[in-house]
């Protein structure tokens, strides 16, 4: 039954903002995006993922580039920046900005990953 409120939900939500704004969602789980975040175009979220400020109550809150990718459980927390195609992996907490386009970030703290 829940998944039926689910779908429900998402699909009102993708008309009520727009017709390209809305990224992917992947998988079922809650996201929380803060409402002054800005998010790209095609970003992909897998589940349980918040976007959101430090808690504070001014507009600070995350800017993401296009294509960026979100794993499962991951955070993104404050006013920082991620550049297009960086990837974070699951249950990362991300609080630091990254400008490097098409990085990885994994861990907690989140860091980028060497190649």
């Amino acid at each position: 039954m829940l998944w039926k409120f689910v779908r429900a939900l998402r699909i009102c939500e993708y008309h009520y903002n727009a017709s390209d704004l809305v990224g992917r969602f992947w998988h079922y789980g809650s996201v929380i995006v803060n409402g002054h975040a800005k998010i790209g175009k095609n970003c992909q979220f897998h589940g349980n993922n918040c976007v959101g400020n430090k808690g504070v109550l001014d507009e600070a809150a995350p800017r993401l580039g296009d294509n960026v990718e979100i794993g499962v459980g991951a955070k993104i927390i404050g006013d920082i920046y991620i550049a297009d195609g960086v990837k974070i992996g699951a249950n990362a907490v991300v609080v630091k900005s990254c400008y490097n386009k098409g990085a990885t970030l994994v861990g907690i703290p989140a860091l980028e990953v060497r190649k």
